[in-house]
Parts: C-alpha cells; structure tokens; sequence
C-alpha cells in the first residue's frame, strides 16, 4: 500500500476527528527494520494499556501544514478518486461519528480545530476500531493548548479530576458520544473515553498504572524496530484482525492471510526525494498437531486458521537476488518470488506468454436443458457401429501442457522473475504489453525436453502438422534466442540453470545481456518494483480504450483521440476506436477512478518492495522515489 498514497488521502480534507482517525491510517501498513537497540518512546508509556494500535509522530504540526499546502491535496479534493471516496460507506459511517463528535464536544472538528490541537510530537491511540475509541496526546505549550477551542468552551464540561490535574467530559445524550479533554503541563490530551484520560494523567503524575509501553506485542515490535522514523505505528494484529470492522473494510481482503501475526511495527523515513518504510511483521507460532486426529473437531466447528506462508529456502532466496539482476532499467513492473511450485509457474507461462485469453464465464446457476426423445437409441442410417464390439480405444499422445509440467517439476524452480512494460506506437491508439518470464531452476535444465513441450502446447490446439510451431535462431550473438516460426510472438532462450520466455524480442534482447552481471543485491524471498511515471500514461490510455471513454486533455492521447491518425477510423466510418462514455453517476473505476489518483502523485517516480524472513518474523522495505 502506498505510504503517501494513504497519508496525504487520508488526511486533509476529512475535518479535525476524522484526521485523528486517519492519523492511525496514516503508516498505510504494518512493520519495521531490525536495527540498533530502539529510541524509547515519550508518549508510549503515558498510553493506557489496551490498545489496538499505537501511532506516534515526531512532529505532526509540520506534517499536516505540509500537507495542507501541498498541490496533492488540492489535486485530490478535485478528483474522481476523491468523488467516489466522499460516498463510500466507510466515509459516511466516519462523518457520522465527527457529528457525534461535534455534538458532545460543542465544537466543529474541522481542520482549524486540528490545526491549533497539533503540536510537536503527537501519539494517538486506538481501543475500539467499531466505536472509534482514541486517546490522543500531543505535546504542546499550555499558552497554546489554552487557545484552543476546545479549552474556550470547557464551561459547558463536566469538570473531573485525576491525579490532581483538572479534565472536562461531556457525553452527548442522543449518540452516547463522550469527549474528554485535559491540559497537563505542555500535554493536550483529548479522548472519547473518561477513563483512557484519566488513566493517561495518571502516568504523566508518574503512576504506576498499566500502560502500551509494559504490553508484550508493544515491547516486542519497537525492540525490533531500531530508531524511530518520522511516524510510527505499532499494531496489536491479533486484537485487530478480530475486529469486524476490520474484516468489513481492510481494503487489501487478506485478512486470513494477517491472521498468521501477532503483532507489527512500522517506520517511515522521508529523506529529500525518497521515502522508505521499514517493516517487520511477527508471526505466531505453528499450531500443533493433534495428538489423535480421530478427535479433531469438525470443520464447522473449527476456528478459522490463519495461512501459513511456506519460509523459502536459502536456495530460492538466493534465486531471488541473481534473478534480480536481470531486471532492465526500463522495467514497467516487476516481480520475483522465492520457491514457486510448478503449478504457478506454469500457469503464469500460459496466461502471459503461451496462451494468454480472457478467463472462463463464472459457471450458471441455471440447470442444463434436457433434450426429451421418444427413447429411440441409435440411428436406423448408422451402419458403421458395431454393437456386438467394445468400441476401439485411441492411444491419445501426451499433450504439451502435461510434458511442460513434468519438466517444470523435474527442474525443482528456485525463484520467477515476472516482468511488464508498455509501449505504444504513435501512427496508432493501440498499447502493446511486452511481459517476460524468468525461471531459475535448482540444475540445468533440459533444454530439448523443454523446447519440444512449449512447442506442443502451441501446436496441439491452434495448429495442423506443427505448422508455425518450429523452433528458428533468432536474435544477434552472443544473445540469441529461439523463436516460433509462426505469427504467435514467443521467444525462448535456455542458458544452463535460467529458462527465459518472452512474448516480445526487444525483451528478451533486454535481459540476456544481463545474465553476465553479478548480483549485488542481499537474498530475499520477495521483491517487486513499479515505475509509475513511466506507465501512468499507456495505463490511462489503454483503460480509456478499454472503458470507450475519451481521455481528459491532460493526457497525450487525447490529441491523439482527436485528431485522427492514419491507424484511427473518423467516427463518421463504420468502426470506431472508442466513444464518449454517457454519464452514469460515477467515473470508470480504472480509467477514471484510479487514473485520477494516479494524475494526483503525478511526482512519484517508482516504487520498490523488498521481502525477507528470519527466527518468525517477516521483515519489509518498501521505497518510493519521487521526481
């Protein structure tokens, strides 16, 4: 998920309360980096315990005034993305609760309200996802926190006081909403719960009360986690992902996957144009198997398990790093897994470079028609078939599919490399997606068996006497390859222990040469990559043709849309390469939706993630690079 994506989103034009819950957002995704012994927290150990996740701030003063400046924001505020966002159901069930909030508090929390709330180092903490329970702290001088809002209408508080300091609470008697707030020193705390306040100035008193700090899925992320970066967040998964709001709208639908950690932590780090998170995410321990598995409950009966992600070996991540190395510059997106199984691989050979089709229909859930006869069997004009004989059986060859199965299981694959990029040709509107395939097998593998499946699997279904399913030389030594001498554009080159396929010449003539660089990267069991800048444009013009909708004027196509070249047909002929759409209520969700937040991080340049596990954690970096 993108960090700044979710930060800058997130934040801004949702008022003060809802700011405060996108604050918890605003570190989009868990984990953290295994570093020197970490900082201690300010603001951590005068959290109360019982938390689901702790966010903290160095200082969020600065980043929400950048933000408010920033064009991003005002870019979103205009966008598709931002239209259909203001009607989601998760924004509307937000905005009811800041009117909750606002009835309680006797004060609007909009974005001045947030402002003159935000100090230097900031913390907020989440209780209840569903209730949206928080505490938040934030460090600010007392002069300041008095000029507040929220300090100038204290009078219609209830005055409470714990550990000698004062607080205010109000409880709105329609929505039960309560909002209680303090001035502690140079601490502003406001919370919707009496006692997560009081418990809070109880430990800045310096009691001992329980607090996040002593909690076990606390202690163990930020003693991984080195020093803090600008924000952090620290999240307790297992009280998280039982939370059904977080099944509801946990945007990424992997959450049985996310069951399978206890806990995790987050850094980011923002340095001039490039901003990295570090992660690391703790797993919980293998459940046992049963001693007598006769007395295994049944499955209805069972509580949902988490997925457990194999560990790859050393070998595969070892794959991973010399796989990377292939990788061209110009890469539009990129993917490399440790220890795929031969299942995978084959089906990312043949819905990429084999066989690539559209899926199957979904099945219906109609019954199929029954032809009804007078119970007739057989045909008086069928005179060749013989009843008195068991009918001839036919040897039926192995197919392609099954002889480039075997192969793939035999070769033992260590890591894929999958690779994308597109490119266009100016005289016509059409985008043109070049995708390569890298396999790294455990030995060398068996080119002749190899070659003869993939040449099956082409000339069994769409051919007659292996016609255009000869394998030729192709390609300029020292990196030649092997290509079909038909019109289906595949490309194959075998070099020892690397399988390299390539619906695209200018691919595979990309990464041959690359196979004589050393790696230089660390192993690791994952790593992906997306240049943005170079791949929002064909992006937005191909869904705008695929959705028959004229790009905006911002975008290079639309001159091509409208000013006819000789690989487009005038509207006025019979074909037609694509037509406005008629307004529906809502934009296309790929060439409006996500093209108008695309166009919003029109500065972001590329992405990177990293993988790697270790001693039951995983370990993450993702890295984005701006212009």
């Amino acid at each position: 998920m993108n960090f700044k994506l979710n930060l800058k989103t997130s934040r801004g034009w949702i008022p003060a309360f809802l700011c405060l819950i996108a604050f918890a957002a605003a570190l989009a995704w868990a984990a953290a980096r295994p570093l020197n012994s970490p900082t201690q927290s300010h603001l951590a150990p005068l959290m109360p315990s019982g938390a689901a996740l702790f966010i903290e701030a160095k200082d969020f003063a600065s980043l929400l005034d950048e933000w408010n400046s920033s064009p991003e924001k005002k870019q979103w505020l205009k966008s598709d993305d931002f239209e259909v966002f203001s009607r989601s159901r998760v924004l509307l069930r937000l905005a009811e609760a800041q009117g909750q909030f606002a009835a309680a508090a006797g004060v609007p929390p909009d974005m001045p309200f947030l402002s003159r709330a935000a100090g230097k180092e900031s913390a907020l903490g989440f209780y209840d996802i569903g209730k949206l329970e928080f505490l938040y702290i934030t460090r600010l001088p007392s002069s300041s926190a008095m000029q507040s809002t929220l300090w100038q209408a204290r009078s219609k508080f209830d005055s409470r006081t714990a550990a000698g300091t004062p607080f205010f609470v109000h409880t709105d008697s329609q929505s039960g909403r309560v909002v209680a707030f303090a001035v502690a020193g140079d601490y502003l705390l406001v919370a919707t719960r009496e006692d997560l306040l009081a418990g809070s100035l109880e430990l800045i008193a310096g009691g001992n009360g329980p607090k996040i700090s002593d909690e076990d899925w606390y202690t163990q992320s930020v003693g991984a986690a080195g020093e803090p970066g600008d924000l952090r967040m620290v999240l307790n998964m297992e009280k998280i992902v039982a939370a059904p709001h977080f099944r509801s709208y946990w945007v990424q639908g992997n959450v049985a996957e996310m069951r399978q950690y206890r806990a995790a932590v987050s850094d980011l780090y923002r340095s001039g144009s490039t901003y990295r998170e570090e992660r690391v995410l703790f797993r919980k321990p293998a459940s046992p198997e049963p001693a007598n598995p006769d007395a295994v409950k049944p499955e209805s009966a069972q509580p949902i398990q988490p997925v457990q992600r194999a560990a790859a070996t050393p070998e595969g991540t070892q794959a991973v790093a010399d796989l990377l190395r292939l990788v061209p510059d110009d890469a539009g997106v990129y993917r490399v897994v440790a220890n795929p199984t031969a299942d995978v691989a084959l089906a990312l050979l043949q819905t990429r470079i084999l066989a690539p089709q559209i899926s199957s229909a979904p099945a219906g859930n109609l019954a199929p028609s029954v032809n009804l006869t007078g119970g007739e069997v057989g045909s008086s004009t069928d005179l060749e078939t013989l009843i008195d004989q068991p009918p001839a059986v036919r040897a039926v060859a192995e197919d392609g599919t099954t002889a480039l199965k075997k192969a793939l299981d035999a070769a033992n694959i260590q890591g894929i490399l999958v690779l994308s990029s597109t490119h266009t040709n100016p005289q016509t509107p059409f985008v043109e997606i070049r995708t390569g395939i890298a396999l790294a097998a455990a030995s060398d593998w068996d080119a002749p068996s190899v070659y003869a499946a993939i040449a099956n699997v082409i000339a069994q279904p769409n051919t007659t006497q292996q016609l255009g399913a000869t394998w030729k030389p192709a390609g300029a030594a020292p990196n030649t390859f092997m290509e079909l001498d038909g019109l289906l554009p595949l490309r194959v080159s075998i070099r020892g222990k690397i399988l390299i396929a390539s619906n695209s010449a200018e691919t595979i003539a990309a990464l041959l040469p690359r196979l004589s660089t050393r790696a230089t990267l660390p192993p690791a069991s994952f790593a992906a990559g997306f240049r943005d800048s170079a791949e929002r444009q064909n992006f937005i013009r191909l869904t705008s043709a695929l959705d028959r909708t004229a790009p905006p004027d911002s975008d290079p196509y639309n001159a091509v849309a409208q000013q006819p070249s000789p690989g487009i047909v005038p509207a006025n002929q019979q074909m037609q390469i694509w037509t406005p759409a008629q307004p529906t209520g809502a934009p296309e969700f790929f060439s409006g939706n996500l093209a108008s937040l695309s166009r919003v991080f029109s500065t972001l340049d590329s992405e990177t993630v990293v993988i790697r596990d270790s001693d039951g954690k995983t370990f993450q970096t993702v890295t984005y690079n701006w212009k």
